[in-house]
């Protein structure tokens, strides 16, 4: 997990798929971060940031953002759930002799799995989940 910290001062232009809001430019503190991923869910809390003043607090997986603490100190992430990943995984093994379809579905479930232990972390730290 990264965590990138500094002022929100810029969401740039938004695409919205697949429940997940993509932004072309992110500017927090003096880094600029491009074509970041931000769950539905959470992307009201980054506008919130960004009409705040004081350090913001970014934490990531990859280019997805699983959590973001606001310049008021509160804490958000997105509710990973570890049992989709599993099943995902389970489900894939017998995929794989169809073209390998199945390692498509092992590789989304590991990024779920992933995600789930982000979020896991966050929410031992205080942060309260938002359902994706």
């Amino acid at each position: 997990m990264n965590t990138i910290e500094g002022n929100l001062t810029l969401l740039g232009n938004a695409t919205i798929q697949n429940k997940l809001t993509t932004y072309t430019v992110v500017e927090i503190g003096d880094r600029i971060l491009q074509k970041i991923a931000v769950p539905s869910s959470l992307d009201n809390f980054m506008s919130r940031a960004l009409n705040q003043n004081g350090t913001t607090k970014l934490f990531m997986q990859g280019r997805l953002v699983c959590g973001i603490q606001t310049p008021d100190g509160k804490i958000y992430c997105y509710n990973a759930r570890p049992v989709v990943g599993a099943i995902l995984c389970l489900l894939g093994v017998p995929l794989i002799p169809f073209f390998g379809l199945g390692l498509l579905v092992i590789w989304q479930g590991v990024g779920e799995l992933r995600n789930a232990s982000v979020t896991g972390r966050l929410k031992a730290m205080g942060a309260t989940p938002i359902a994706f």
